[in-house]
């Protein structure tokens, strides 16, 4: 019969081989420590380390414990790649000190402040995801950042993000998020998941970005757009396509719109309309009238 999994005894296996191998990789995850091993300090080598848990969902698991000892790990300056997601970690202020970290996992935890993170130029990935935060400002002169997912937090305002021109991936899901016009001048923005977000728009500059691949709008609100048959459907579904296409249809019917009250009133001026391949009014095409002013005042209708 197998006795009790000692953890801690695992854990200082790792760490051991480790020293030994010098890999550069230590993966502690998942382990269920009550705090960190003394030993782990020595490894002064490291670039990735993982203290996480990726099985929070699963029945008797529990984070590793390594809040109370959090400024010990400041000694790890070589860090490049740090998970303590679902831990118990309440303060980001360790990291002040790995100035060479570019992947940095903090979801799940009791974090609230990203302020500590604002030095980190290296940065170039973040997950703070279902965390406690609301203000992405310290983010903000982050040149570097790649990717960012901030699902499931108190974040309401994207403009701290408007000047990350490195920035290929953004997930503001599950958030209070209603105003996407910050990221407009964004060319390096590649995927966008706003699912659940009650948006008051969709603006075109993001829709028709060239840059963008991806766009997912699972069970948000947008005004205009029916929400059935042109957003994601499901969770993480792409609805890019569909959405520039409905909006495309959008333009070509204003279009015609615009085309038969031009016509209709010229009929009822008794004014000749002129038939060439392009519709026109007068001689004007339907683009330099709208160019001129026309139609702005011949959609106005009878008076």
């Amino acid at each position: 019969m197998t006795g009790p999994i000692d953890n801690m005894a695992i854990a200082l296996t790792r760490i051991a081989e480790e020293a030994e191998r010098r890999t550069g990789t230590l993966d502690l995850s998942n382990l269920r420590l009550q705090s960190l091993p003394e030993a782990l300090f020595e490894l002064r080598h490291l670039r990735e380390l993982d203290l996480g848990n990726h099985k929070p969902w699963e029945p008797g698991t529990k984070p590793n414990q390594i809040d109370a000892q959090r400024k010990r790990l400041e000694c790890l300056a070589s860090l490049e790649v740090l998970s303590v997601r679902w831990s118990d970690l309440s303060s980001l202020d360790l990291v002040r000190s790995l100035q060479n970290l570019e992947q940095f996992d903090c979801s799940g935890t009791p974090v609230t402040d990203l302020t500590p993170l604002a030095g980190l130029s290296a940065l170039k990935r973040l997950d703070c995801c279902v965390t406690q935060v609301i203000d992405l400002t310290p983010l903000a002169g982050l040149s570097a950042l790649q990717r960012l997912n901030c699902r499931s937090t108190k974040v309401t305002d994207l403009t701290p993000l408007a000047r990350l021109s490195a920035l290929q991936q953004l997930d503001c899901s599950e958030t209070r998020v209603t105003d996407l016009t910050p990221l407009a001048g964004l060319s390096a923005l590649q995927e966008l998941d706003c699912s659940k977000c009650r948006l008051q728009n969709l603006p075109p500059s993001i829709f028709t970005k060239p840059s963008l691949k991806r766009l997912v709008l699972y069970a948000s609100h947008v005004p205009g757009v029916p929400p059935t048959g042109i957003l994601s459907q499901k969770y993480y579904e792409d609805c890019l396509d569909r959405v520039r296409a409905h909006f495309a249809d959008l333009a070509m019917g204003s279009e015609v719109i615009v085309d038969i009250r031009m016509r209709s009133l010229a009929v009822e001026r008794s004014t000749p309309v002129i038939e060439t391949p392009e519709k026109t009014l007068n001689g004007f095409s339907s683009g330099e009238a709208r160019n001129a002013g026309m139609v702005r005042v011949l959609c106005m209708g009878r008076r």
